[in-house]
């Protein structure tokens, strides 16, 4: 899920929600082409295809009607359905490395769902003769189920990554120095994901079920406690994170916000009353990543891996 790729110029990036399906397709970084297609209540529930005929049936003329027939893509499964965890191996390659994490998996981890698909990345941190390695874990029956619908509608998948990279992805191509612990909140009219990085390695993600938060703040009584829902989940994450799991030793820094929520601002300035020692800012996306509240930025990520650099 998370295997480097040959570098390209030409990328499509798409992904599926409970309220449709969006992709960008870039060609050398520019943005070329977007489309969404919004589904119906019901098809997609907590992230699991309940209805897989009527959901075909209703992509594939769409797939076809975009010109998308026969491409390779990109996709993602949301990071909260994922476990992704960095742990320490001795130095090895190829099999022998995989049959070491596939026994770590089995021995030492305790995975929330049963037949998991997983992958893996070397990372470049390194202690004495251990290696640092990004074991990323999901539910077989999850990615099995995505790949199949989309092949079946005509498109081949070239990759199937996490939300939250594709989110750290966008924010890498936009931010010249990244901080080394970054909490980024993702905000969407349906929910908001508060995600976690730690060298660039998601270290955990919490999902805040936040309805109509893109309602006008002024014709909207309950703004206030949305915002506060919102700061309660990154108090507790920074908490968990500095205290926890570092021990004291490391400290968030920064908390950035993005996506197509049009408050960002106001919301930035009711973070500050909260979070001496942090600085908060925002990315804002071009206007065809964003169209009428309608948010392609984890497509748009998507569609940037593997993407000639300059």
């Amino acid at each position: 899920m998370v295997s480097f790729l040959p570098i390209t110029s030409v990328n499509i990036g798409l992904t599926i929600t409970s309220t449709g399906i969006r992709y960008v397709q870039l060609k050398a970084k520019k943005i070329v082409k977007t489309g969404f297609l919004p589904i119906e209540e019901g098809l997609i529930f907590d992230d699991e295809i309940q209805n897989f005929d009527i959901l075909l049936a209703k992509i594939k003329p769409w797939i076809k009607q975009e010109k998308l027939t026969g491409k390779s893509i990109h996709i993602c499964i949301p990071s909260t359905k994922a476990y992704i965890r960095s742990v320490e191996m001795p130095p090895a390659k190829g099999k022998m490395l995989k049959q070491m994490i596939q026994l770590e998996i089995e021995t030492s981890i305790q995975l929330p769902f049963e037949n998991p698909i997983y992958d893996y990345v070397i990372l470049d941190q390194k202690k004495e003769d251990q290696n640092q390695v990004l074991v990323v874990a999901a539910p077989s029956s999850l990615v099995e189920s995505y790949v199949m619908l989309f092949q079946k509608a005509g498109l081949k998948i070239k990759t199937v990554d996490l939300s939250s990279l594709s989110l750290y992805r966008v924010t890498n191509h936009i931010i010249k120095d990244i901080p080394q612990n970054l909490l980024l909140v993702y905000l969407t009219n349906e929910n908001v994901e508060i995600l976690l990085f730690h060298h660039g390695v998601p270290e955990f993600t919490r999902e805040v079920s936040i309805l109509d938060l893109f309602k006008n703040i002024d014709e909207d009584p309950d703004h206030e406690w949305k915002w506060g829902e919102i700061q309660s989940e990154i108090y507790r994450m920074v908490q968990f994170f500095e205290n926890h799991i570092h021990e004291g030793a490391e400290q968030i820094t920064d908390i950035l916000l993005l996506g197509a929520y049009p408050n960002k601002d106001q919301l930035i300035k009711y973070l500050n009353e909260f979070f001496d020692g942090i600085s908060i800012g925002k990315i804002d996306l071009s206007e065809s990543l964003i169209l009428d509240k309608v948010d392609f930025t984890i497509p748009y990520g998507l569609a940037l891996k593997g993407m000639v650099r300059k």
